[in-house]
């Protein structure tokens, strides 16, 4: 029984970090704090604690209050004697993946400094404030993945299979246009006449975009492009020694995530998925000995996107031609979104509006403006420049030089099309939206990936 209990307490911290990743998509939350603009909920304003942010507060828990150590085999044990030694580890010692020494950096003096000023020169202090928790938190996640022992083709899994059904929940509501709310799994009401949900219209008709688990089409298009950068990977390690229905499960998960994206019509996602399947073409070309299945399994994804692109032609050229009312729209709306980014730079050039505060200057710009008409900014450097100013931009810069430095280079060779395709797919998708800076489990989603890189 002893042994037992042991056992589960050293694989415990494995199953956790899957579990994190497989909550990502998921946005089920505890509000703290609401923020009313013009009558309205400012959805940017809000501080919340997910479901995801429970696992990783325990298994901080877990790992640092504990002498817990999985690669060596050691059970956790608590020891308050010695706590408030920062959860009884050594800075120096469990932060050398940074490749320097926190106790004398002056990296991160300077970091400390920028962070209390770019708190102080921001309007929404307390929103500042919850931010630099999230970057802490993905700080917190490299370590974590740092310090874990697990299976990287386990953790890809856990993620695939969460946007399996979030891919399906998408499918559904563009079948059903629409489908019902549930605080439980953060799930919104969703309908395609509401005025305020994503669709495309074409000859009078309004179909509701696929949505998924999470808040917006476009965040749902950039999971599953990750997904299936993620699924391909997988796919490349299995064998022909594996069970059929492995196989053939597999092919199938492919094809939906496929069509999940493709309900999207997220066009930006759509031109990352034909570099992903280009990219996993030329490997399919080059590995001479590709089983058939793999080929068929690979085949399929492709053919089911040519497809849905016949049957649903006409939402695709409505949003491949931009001559359509909510087209134009969302143009305009995105070219105004940069102007107003490019004068808030030049206003705050050198500290920033204060992280998570670019929403709350528009607001005060245009106190009349409704809260939804306040956006970030569609892209993810821009937005991080504007928040941090260029003093930030140039720590962050340096900080991501040397998280790179880091890195295992035998790693990156056995693993390029992994790492180098999966870097690639988030520069890409930073450049045209901002999710991944604004929403948490998208931020998060990157610092994972920086962990899986620098993980030997």
């Amino acid at each position: 029984m002893q042994q037992k209990i042991k056992n589960i307490l050293i694989k415990a911290p494995e199953y956790l970090l899957y579990l994190f990743v497989f909550l990502l998509p998921w946005q089920t939350r505890w509000i703290a704090r609401d923020t009313i603009v013009n009558s309205a909920v400012w959805e940017y304003g809000r501080i919340g604690v997910y479901g995801f942010d429970v696992v990783f507060i325990f298994l901080v828990f877990l790992i640092g209050l504990g002498h817990f150590d999985a690669s060596h085999n050691k059970v956790p044990v608590l020891d308050l004697s010695k706590k408030f030694l920062i959860f009884n580890f050594k800075f120096s010692n469990n932060f050398k993946f940074l490749n320097f020494k926190i106790g004398k950096s002056y990296l991160i003096l300077l970091g400390v400094i920028f962070i209390a000023i770019n708190i102080f020169v921001a309007a929404d202090k307390i929103l500042a404030i919850y931010w630099w928790l999230r970057i802490m938190e993905g700080v917190g996640l490299i370590w974590l993945i740092k310090k874990i022992d697990y299976a990287k083709i386990r953790l890809a899994a856990a993620f695939v299979l969460s946007m399996l059904f979030s891919a399906g929940l998408g499918i559904y509501q563009f079948i059903n246009a629409g489908s019902g709310a549930t605080k439980w799994l953060g799930l919104a009401w969703r309908k395609a006449e509401n005025l305020g949900d994503s669709v495309v219209e074409a000859n009078g008709e309004r179909f509701l975009r696929a949505y998924g688990s999470l808040p917006h089409p476009n965040i749902l298009a950039g999971f599953l492009v990750v997904a299936l950068v993620l699924w391909f990977c997988i796919f490349l390690q299995t064998k022909n020694t594996n069970s059929k229905k492995q196989n053939i499960f597999l092919s199938v998960a492919g094809v939906f995530l496929t069509s999940g994206l493709f309900f999207t019509f997220s066009r930006a996602a759509w031109l990352a998925g034909i570099m992903v399947c280009a990219v996993s073409g030329m490997v399919w070309i080059k590995q001479k000995s590709f089983e058939q299945y793999k080929k068929i399994g690979l085949a399929s994804v492709i053919l089911t996107a040519i497809i849905l692109a016949g049957v649903y032609w006409p939402l695709v050229a409505v949003r491949t031609s931009n001559k359509t009312r909510l087209e134009i729209k969302s143009t305009n709306e995105r070219v105004s979104g940069y102007r107003e980014a490019l004068k808030i730079i030049e206003e705050q050039s050198v500290w920033g509006v204060g992280l998570g505060n670019y929403t709350k200057v528009l607001a005060q710009k245009n106190p009349s403006s409704a809260a939804w008409n306040n956006q970030p900014v569609h892209n993810v450097f821009v937005l991080a420049w504007a928040e941090l100013g260029m003093v930030g931009i140039l720590l962050w810069g340096f900080l991501l030089y040397i998280l790179w430095k880091g890195r295992d280079d035998l790693e990156m060779k056995k693993k390029w099309i992994t790492w180098g395709l999966l870097g690639s797919v988030f520069v890409f998708l930073g450049v045209f939206d901002h999710y991944l800076w604004t929403l948490p489990a998208g931020m998060l989603l990157v610092f994972a990936y920086f962990g899986s890189v620098l993980k030997k």
